[in-house]
């Protein structure tokens, strides 16, 4: 079975990376299987772009394998003019290394969501062993992609909420504190388990929060989104 606190691992440690016409959808070899992945309306991908690339891979687990993430069309303008502001809004789509050939039945889909549900607040718990990990994890990575003293921290974390859940899609909303760079965001993100061609991914929706629209927000962008890829891969 996947494990559950690779999923909370991949939320946290793409987080700190913050600190409309119909794309179509990009194809993956996801062990052995053929998954596609279209982007949010109005999105593209990101890491067709150096330097945001670098920052995304900063930030990742070892154990970790990003397919793609996604940024707004006008914010890819201006990466690819240099502009190195935090992001607003961006997705994230990644695969356990260790489990990308397992074949995701009904069953073992459900037992992931299960466990998933029982233990969240447990995992983002900042005081606990696996949040302190993956926080050193990121700081390390961070601090040698900038050559400078990242400090990363993440504080507050509280689950907002599951809003989606059937055969193919789990999805939940949690918001936070996140700081790097002596910059602190108060984060939204929701996490995805998508279970397509009998692989399991993992996506996300990032949302700097302003106002509680915001949640409203990421909700609907990551119901549309999820329902694109499910069927992308009919």
């Amino acid at each position: 079975m996947i494990g559950v606190l690779q999923i909370v691992q991949i939320i946290l440690l793409t987080l700190f990376v913050a600190v409309s016409t119909l794309a179509q959808a990009d194809t993956f070899d996801v062990g052995g299987r053929t998954i596609a992945i279209p982007p949010p309306e109005g999105f593209v991908d990101g890491l067709k772009f150096e330097r945001y690339a670098a920052v995304i891979a900063a930030a990742e687990s070892a154990s970790l394998y990003t397919l793609v993430s996604h940024v707004e069309i006008a914010i890819a303008k201006r990466i690819e003019k240099g502009g190195s502001k935090p992001l607003d809004l961006y997705t994230k789509v990644s695969i356990a290394k260790d489990s990308k050939q397992i074949d995701q039945t009904p069953e073992i889909f459900s037992a992931t969501v299960a466990t998933l549900e029982k233990n969240f607040d447990t995992y983002i718990d900042p005081d606990g062993s696996t949040i302190r990990s993956i926080v050193k994890e990121v700081d390390r990575g961070l601090t040698n992609e900038y050559g400078k003293q990242a400090n990363v921290s993440i504080s507050q974390p509280r689950r907002l909420g599951f809003f989606e859940k059937n055969e193919q899609v789990f999805s939940a909303i949690m918001i936070n504190q996140v700081k790097a760079f002596d910059r602190q965001k108060t984060m939204l993100v929701s996490i995805s388990l998508i279970r397509v061609g009998r692989r399991l991914l993992y996506a996300y929706v990032y949302k700097a929060y302003r106002s509680e629209s915001d949640v409203q927000l990421v909700t609907e962008t990551t119901k549309k989104w999820t329902q694109a890829i499910v069927a992308a891969n009919k």
